[in-house]
């Protein structure tokens, strides 16, 4: 449904609006919405609403990747859309309302959701060791990783946290949600009693007694939780 008219500079149209793109400096807000990238689509995939193998989602995978991708000393990462600014400068400094974007650890997770979907299950548990990889010494998953390199007097090391938010609580979640999702050999993701593009019924996991039991057994330093709903 389109709630603004396609030839106003501000709408969102894929054709001709533009996006607003926050964390930019001002006169850069707007970008073309041809022109950006985002990890997002592969949602369509997670949430059972298109195949792995669709060639449009393929056809953007690539795009993906060869936009947003980044090689650290620890495994891959992906930024969230190309032109964000929300990161540290060039020179390591801090964020102050502009810088440069850097990889999330939480959309490896992601990607690792939709590897799953597609049967390729020895690459959604090698990105779960990249996740395990970037995580601090305490186990803390940050939100963003220093993806550029090293700059040991500011404490930024390629491939480990940023100074970003750690840890974060997101990121826990989605890890928590692989882990499962690989225990069980299909993603937890996707929504309880949604039918998926290939229209078999999606399991739920409750219990006979109506609660929703998550056993969980981490390969990080043997960890294991279980939680109960």
């Amino acid at each position: 449904m389109r709630i603004t008219p396609p030839d106003v500079a501000s709408a969102n149209s894929p054709a001709k609006g533009f996006v607003p793109i926050k964390n930019r400096p001002p006169g850069t807000i707007l970008a073309p919405a041809t022109r950006t990238i985002s990890v997002d689509a592969l949602a369509l995939v997670r949430f059972g609403l298109r195949s792995p193998h669709d060639p449009r989602i393929i056809n953007t995978l690539k795009v993906i990747d060869a936009v947003l991708k980044t090689e650290t000393s620890t495994g891959s990462v992906w930024h969230r859309y190309n032109h964000d600014s929300y990161g540290e400068h060039a020179d390591g400094s801090p964020y102050d309302g502009k810088g440069i974007g850097r990889g999330w650890p939480l959309l490896v997770g992601e990607r690792a959701h939709y590897e799953l979907a597609a049967g390729n299950y020895s690459e959604a548990r090698r990105l779960l060791k990249v996740i395990e990889a970037q995580m601090s010494p305490g186990g803390f998953i940050p939100e963003q990783i220093w993806d550029a390199e090293d700059k040991p007097r500011k404490e930024l090391i390629n491939g480990k946290p940023s100074g970003s938010a750690m840890p974060l609580v997101w990121a826990h979640a989605e890890y928590i949600k692989l882990l499962r999702s690989l225990q069980d050999g299909k993603s937890l993701i996707c929504p309880l009693n949604l039918r998926s593009v290939t229209g078999k019924k999606i399991s739920n996991h409750r219990s006979q007694a109506g609660g929703l039991t998550i056993s969980l057994a981490s390969s990080w330093k043997g960890k294991f939780c279980e939680l109960r709903f």
